[in-house]
């Protein structure tokens, strides 16, 4: 090693993914408090509006997976020993 003294991108990441994680719960909030003027406004029915709430559902649930893949295929590549 060198001796520089480390870098501060693990805090800036770490207080990047802290805002973003509270600005999507806070649209959640916001989504779930609007719902019947969001389908009056579009004529969506109860049923498609859940379709519509289906779709975040599925991103949600394929999120955490899509994630470890793309690393581990990350890491599968690189030639380095991690």
């Amino acid at each position: 090693m060198s001796g520089s003294p480390p870098s501060r991108a693990r805090d800036v990441v770490l207080v990047f993914a802290a805002t973003l994680a509270i600005i999507t719960y806070i649209d959640r909030v916001c989504i779930s408090k609007s719902a019947d003027l969001m389908m009056t406004d579009l004529s969506l029915t109860r049923s498609r509006w859940l379709r519509v709430l289906g779709v975040w559902l599925a991103y949600a649930l394929f999120e955490i997976p899509a994630g470890w893949l793309a690393t581990r295929s990350a890491r599968a590549s690189c030639s380095c020993a991690w």
